[in-house]
């Protein structure tokens, strides 16, 4: 083995452990983690993992100043907290009632508590859009500033 190839194995190695303890990073370019009174507020939800909300459909995640959140995820309210810290965002996991509703909105429900289970960064959209999701994949659920 080379003593470049000796040198470059580990120093990749280290390099990528350090990159990966830097926290959440926007994945793409036109956003920038969220902060806490920005986040504040209700949100309507416009697409679960890529695809758009069925028409007809009044899911919105809202977050209150003391770390509450609450919403519907298509049929059913649910309720828990989150928390934010230098980008890294944390749900509780979300409690919520039990009601039946159609198929599809059922269907679309747990796609959305699915993508949320998996969620640790907040981004928001040079266009005030929020992108709920991870570093690697910031748009699990994609919601807009909900009008009241």
């Amino acid at each position: 083995m080379s003593s470049l190839l000796k040198f470059t194995a580990p120093a990749l190695a280290l390099f990528a452990l350090c990159s990966s303890c830097l926290g959440p990073q926007a994945a793409d370019a036109g956003q920038q983690p969220i902060s806490a009174s920005a986040l504040t507020g209700e949100w309507a939800i416009s697409a679960i993992q890529g695809a758009p909300l069925l028409e007809g459909s009044t899911a919105f995640l809202g977050f209150d100043a003391d770390g509450r959140v609450y919403g519907n995820t298509s049929v059913n309210q649910v309720m828990g907290t989150w928390s934010l810290d230098g980008g890294a965002f944390e749900l509780s996991p979300l409690g919520s009632t039990r009601m039946a509703g159609p198929q599809p909105l059922m269907d679309q429900e747990r796609k959305l508590l699915v993508a949320l289970s998996g969620v640790n960064y907040a981004g928001l959209g040079e266009d005030g859009q929020l992108f709920l999701g991870t570093p690697e994949s910031t748009s699990l659920v994609v919601a807009s500033p909900k009008a009241n």
